[in-house]
């Protein structure tokens, strides 16, 4: 079954590219050019933030160098790098036209535009780094941390809509929780479920047995511009990345999430 990729350039992206291109026949693989996995270091008047801040993104890419790993040789072959996704439509619609892929998978990548929506093909599906509709936008496995949700940590397979996280629900991935774990084991290991998952959905697929659901649900949308150095004081300071266990050993409430299945 023919697939094109549309991700974001990180370790989690290439190795989400990996594992198509080893399971399916990816056509072609459209990267587009994130932030750096390592930010750059800010001048922080305050020692706490830069501290949180650095030991944050570092620790970040140490699990993803751990948990995501990939043939860069034979993904390479199929890689085409882009800077925007709405500065080359294009390019994009000529690469549909030229493979007719029956599945779009999009996966760190900036909003498709209106303009190239009505080009893709019937199973177009972004892969949301989240539990949507809960928490929809950027950095959704780092709210649910903040907020004391660590069970709302996952990922969310949903058919692409004009409305940024908002298309019908296909599967969520949630990993189950361990104890001592952190912030940033656990999101990896969202990821790796999620990518497992991917192949079963594209089975159901194959089989013309894939429903969307809908979920009457009002969650939050976060932007890159609401991350402030100043939340993870609330993770590192207050509570020592410890707050998994803590819900682990009930010194933590939380409601629950509706969980949509591609088998339902």
């Amino acid at each position: 079954m023919k697939i094109l990729l549309i991700s974001g350039d990180h370790r989690r992206h290439k190795n989400f590219a990996s594992i198509i291109d080893s399971k399916f026949e990816l056509v072609s693989w459209i990267v587009e050019k994130r932030e750096d996995s390592l930010p750059k270091i800010y001048r922080f008047k305050n020692k706490i933030y830069k501290t949180n801040f650095n030991y944050h993104f570092q620790k970040r890419d140490e699990y993803e160098k751990k948990y995501f790993k990939f043939d860069k040789k034979n993904i390479n072959q199929k890689k085409i790098k882009i800077t925007k996704i709405k500065n080359n439509i294009k390019k994009i619609k000529s690469l549909l036209k030229k493979y007719k892929p029956k599945i779009l998978i999009t996966f760190g990548s900036s909003i498709i535009p209106n303009e190239l929506l009505k080009n893709l093909p019937k199973h177009s599906i972004n892969l949301h780094s989240g539990l949507a509709p809960y928490y929809k936008g950027s950095a959704c496995n780092f709210w649910p941390i903040y907020f004391l949700q660590p069970n709302f940590v996952g990922m969310t397979f949903h058919y692409l809509s004009d409305k940024l996280d908002s298309g019908r629900i296909i599967h969520h991935s949630i990993p189950k929780l361990k104890l001592n774990e952190n912030i940033h084991s656990l999101a990896c290991r969202a990821q790796i479920k999620a990518f497992k998952d991917f192949v079963k959905i594209v089975d159901k697929i194959k089989k013309n047995n894939l429903k969307g659901k809908s979920l009457d649900i009002h969650g939050k949308l976060f932007l890159k511009k609401d991350f402030k150095p100043e939340h993870l004081r609330i993770v590192y300071n207050t509570f020592k990345d410890s707050i998994i266990n803590l819900f682990l050993k009930k010194k933590i409430l939380t409601n629950k999430p509706i969980i949509v299945n591609y088998n339902d």
